[in-house]
């Protein structure tokens, strides 16, 4: 059997829960862990007393706890929006939207029911899967529950590429009848501690459970009824191992980084995000176990101490392209994504163009380690964006990091660190270097303008460990622009150590 035969309701997931406050940004646990689910929280006042759009929601825990990633729920659409046109084929996404604020009777109020549905039309459209769809096609129901308990949810291969979007907490307006949630985007989960009688009129098909004191409720569902179940503050391996005995779909904690809490995964060696339930189908585990995640992008490791570090010379794993003339005129862009949690934090990848010398673009000539350059990058857990060059060989590093704030780069909206999209343009026969970066891919930013006496002839993606003695591995996917003319690097180097390849690796992904 495929892994796209196996139904949404067949697996457990992680899922991250507060993802908004997570060290790790919303695109890494996307793109670097592998979470096909999360939660975000919503409310209808911000914390800080800033202005909220009409029809917009502030992102955060609670007025004593504001720290967040991403202030609106409109960017952090817009960040989902990206990753799906940069990943189209991505397995399924379920967010869960935590309503903090209870949303209003009133379909005209600034936060109304209204209001949500037509932004997550607008943001995502025909990518998300809406209650209605599960229902159409099952002889007979009329409703959601009846059509799971009939059919079952639709497979991994129907949901590739769509969004399932939940509300949680104070949702009560956003569906007042069965006729009301058969219409709505989102669906609507049940505190597993609240009368049955609820999901039954408002015909819920998510259930949502404490992890530390709910589970035992979970046995009062009928399996066969297909309804899909939330656990929450699964933050220890007892809570977590629990809850997959408990037979949850979707196991939400604060861990993100499982190379840290190595019990916090369901991913396979592949990366594919989704693990058998026990007691379904033991057919799915071969399926299961063989599968890969669906990002296409070009992985690299490297061990090495020193890109755009304030120093003369630098040492950095580089993987490149070679161009001379007018073919160095081009343009790179990438959703770059690293672990950026529990690492040191000068570790760092990014783009990176060098001088070089004029070479045969065969020749295993290697760059120099003083050579001009300019990179944007990404740093470890908390730094922000940045982006450096060497004006020419043997100079000091220049740093810049773009400002944050009400009038910043990016607004007051979105974290730099955060900030995953890179772009750099080469004009003007090499000589000139532009430097942009988005949190979707679309709306970009220019960072820096610079321009070289030399060309920058080696062009492509670095990465530094700094102190990390294993070394790090950054992921680079190439955007939907800049896709069809992509392919692997011809180059690779550990610029500053070209005597020890062994400590630099590359592949393409999958």
């Amino acid at each position: 059997m495929s892994v796209d035969g196996i139904a949404y309701n067949e697996v457990h997931q992680k899922s991250i829960h507060n993802a908004y406050q997570r060290t790790e940004g919303l695109l890494d646990q996307l793109l670097y862990w592998g979470a096909r689910s999360m939660e975000i929280d919503l409310h209808t006042e911000d914390p800080f007393g800033n202005d909220i759009d009409f029809g917009d929601w502030a992102v955060f825990h609670h007025k004593a706890d504001p720290e967040s990633s991403v202030h609106r729920l409109s960017q952090v659409l817009e960040m989902l929006a990206g990753f799906h046109r940069t990943v189209p084929n991505h397995e399924v996404i379920t967010i869960f939207l935590d309503m903090v604020d209870p949303l209003p009777a009133r379909s005209d109020a600034a936060h109304s029911y209204k209001r949500l549905d037509a932004l997550l039309e607008e943001k995502l459209g025909d990518a998300i899967f809406r209650p209605e769809q599960l229902i159409e096609g099952v002889p007979g129901a009329k409703w959601a529950r009846t059509a799971v308990r009939a059919r079952g949810w639709p497979t991994l291969g129907e949901l590739r590429g769509k969004f399932i979007f939940c509300l949680t907490g104070k949702a009560d307006n956003y569906a007042q009848t069965k006729i009301q949630a058969r219409k709505r985007t989102a669906f609507v989960a049940t505190y597993l501690n609240e009368v049955e009688a609820a999901s039954i009129d408002l015909d819920r098909v998510f259930y949502n459970v404490n992890a530390k004191e709910g589970l035992g409720l979970v046995d009062a569902i009928d399996p066969e009824d297909n309804f899909i179940i939330r656990s929450f503050y699964a933050d220890e391996a007892h809570h977590w191992a629990a809850s997959v005995e408990a037979g949850v779909h979707h196991i939400a904690t604060d861990m993100v980084n499982e190379v840290r809490d190595e019990w916090a995964c369901t991913r396979n060696e592949r990366g594919f995000p989704f693990v058998r339930m026990a007691g379904q189908r033991l057919e799915l585990d071969d399926a299961c176990n063989d599968a890969v995640e669906q990002v296409e992008g070009f992985e690299l490791w490297s061990r090495s101490k020193n890109l755009a570090r304030r120093r003369r010379t630098d040492e950095f794993g580089f993987a490149f392209d070679r161009f001379e003339g007018e073919a160095c005129d081009r343009t790179m862009e990438y959703l770059v994504a690293g672990p950026h949690s529990h690492v040191d934090d000068d570790v760092c990848g990014g783009l990176v163009v060098r001088a070089g010398q004029p070479q045969d673009p065969s020749s295993e000539h290697e760059p120099e380690s003083g050579d001009a350059f300019l990179a944007v990058i990404r740093r470890g857990a908390g730094r922000p964006l940045e982006v450096a060059f060497r004006p020419s060989q043997g100079d000091n590093i220049v740093q810049l990091h773009p400002e944050f704030g009400s009038v910043g780069t990016f607004g007051r909206d979105i974290n730099l660190d955060t900030i995953s999209y890179l772009r750099l343009t080469i004009e003007n026969l090499g000589h000139r270097v532009i430097a942009k970066a988005s949190h979707d891919g679309e709306d970009w930013r220019e960072l820096a303008r610079v321009d070289f006496d030399e060309p920058m002839r080696l062009q492509g993606v670095g990465a530094s460990s700094a102190g990390e003695r294993d070394g790090i591995t950054y992921l680079f996917v190439p955007t939907r622009s800049s896709r069809a003319s992509l392919q692997p690097f011809a180059c690779k180097a550990t610029v500053g150590a070209p005597d020890q390849p062994e400590r630099i690796a590359t592949r393409w992904r999958p």
